[in-house]
């Protein structure tokens, strides 16, 4: 068993992040894409558009007619054709004559120019061009993107838009990691399910909810969640259980020093070697970490209060997730400070805080209320402040910030 002699936070994240292993990738139809990650470059094989095309419904005009409108000549054209999408007139565009095209339609040969409809009037077969009409609104071949470029790149989050850019490449299906499956498990013999009755000293379970819905914003798969008290034996049956089910294990509660605290001692007996035992942070000093090699699982055992839990979750498991399926790592926002901001501790210490942006700038206001125990201080943060040991910061300063998982940031006004 491998332990670390120093706490500080960098360190503990470098260590999860060094047990990383990029997960397997798969072929999934385009309708099964969004959200999950690229695992390859998705490489146009056609240009887009795939040709020149007009941009309004209008008529053609050819280059010796668009002399004579730029003269500030009326134009009486004769109409030979239509030229729809997906139905391109299949003749010549002549000096004196036009055709009706439609906004998508590939232009006729000899085609410089389309007016739009609204600056023109039909008779018949003719139709005359205003004098004072422009000419133009053409998307040209290759505008979007020529064949032979990366469009998409390895590590992309898949968003509709982005789907919507391989559908239009021809891509039918797409290479992407495949989805980590987490496990999540609550201990202590004082939890209760919501809507349950209270017995004397229990309290509701608010964590696995919380957890579940922090992993919600990755690409992956929650394949279980349970409760499961504190006694060892019932405990070693769960845990292993869920170590044979999934790539990562959460757990939260039953990792410090108390006496019923078994979480840690259990998951060595089942062959999972501790990586590290606490963190230099506040909330969030017990989190503890632990991998096991048959088969591969990664193991976050974090505290059992509401805030160390979310703290700890978005820290380690958010960023040892995104690693696992190719994504970049959240970066830190840079933001000044709206209230003066004390450390009364020896660890580095993230602030609940509301993100708002005002000017073109990033500002961070502290909530009220710093202790691990408490839950409601989250519910109006967009993020952390960083707040390094011994460290004093007056409002104004410029400090990091890490964005939480759920996080938008906020206009002056909108929040509450």
């Amino acid at each position: 068993m491998t332990t670390s002699t120093t706490e500080a936070f960098e360190d503990r994240l470098r260590m999860v992040l060094d047990s990383v292993c990029r997960v397997p990738s798969e072929r999934v139809p385009l309708r099964d894409g969004n959200g999950r990650v690229l695992a390859s470059d998705v490489i146009a094989q056609i240009d887009s558009p795939r040709f020149d095309n007009s941009a309004v419904d209008g008529y053609a005009i050819s280059e010796r007619d668009l002399l004579r409108l730029d003269q500030g000549a009326e134009l009486d054209l004769r109409c030979v054709g239509v030229s729809r999408a997906g139905e391109p007139y299949p003749g010549v565009l002549t000096p004196g004559t036009t055709v009706q095209t439609m906004t998508g339609a590939a232009l006729a040969n000899g085609t410089v120019g389309i007016v739009m409809q609204e600056d023109t009037e039909r008779t018949g077969d003719y139709v005359t061009v205003r004098s004072d009409a422009r000419a133009g609104h053409i998307r040209r071949a290759g505008e979007d993107y020529r064949a032979g470029r990366v469009i998409l790149p390895a590590g992309t989050r898949l968003t509709p838009p982005a789907i919507a850019v391989a559908a239009g490449a021809g891509e039918a299906e797409l290479l992407v990691y495949v989805r980590p499956r987490v496990a999540i498990l609550a201990t202590g013999d004082e939890l209760a399910a919501p809507g349950e009755a209270l017995n004397v000293g229990e309290i509701y379970e608010s964590n696995t909810f919380a957890l579940r819905g922090l992993l919600g914003t990755l690409p992956v798969e929650v394949v279980a969640v349970s409760r499961v008290g504190d006694d060892e034996d019932v405990l070693r049956d769960v845990l292993e259980r869920l170590l044979g089910s999934c790539d990562v294990l959460v757990t939260t509660g039953g990792v410090s020093v108390g006496a019923f605290d078994r979480v840690r001692s259990v998951l060595g007996a089942l062959g999972v070697d501790e990586v590290f035992w606490r963190a230099a942070i506040k909330p969030g000093k017990p989190v503890w970490f632990g991998t096991r090699k048959n088969p591969a699982v990664a193991v976050f055992g974090l505290p059992g209060n509401p805030m160390s839990a979310i703290v700890t979750a978005a820290l380690f498991i958010g960023p040892f997730l995104r690693a696992s399926v190719g994504l970049t790592p959240v970066e830190r926002l840079q933001a000044f400070l709206a209230a003066p901001l004390r450390s009364n501790n020896e660890r580095t210490e993230f602030v609940a805080s509301r993100l708002t942006l005002d000017a073109g700038r990033i500002m961070a206001t502290p909530i009220e209320g710093r202790s691990s125990h408490l839950g409601l201080p989250l519910v109006d943060a967009q993020g952390w402040v960083v707040l390094p040991a011994r460290a004093d910061f007056e409002a104004g300063s410029l400090v990091e910030a890490v964005p939480a998982p759920w996080a938008t940031l906020e206009y002056p006004g909108e929040a509450q």
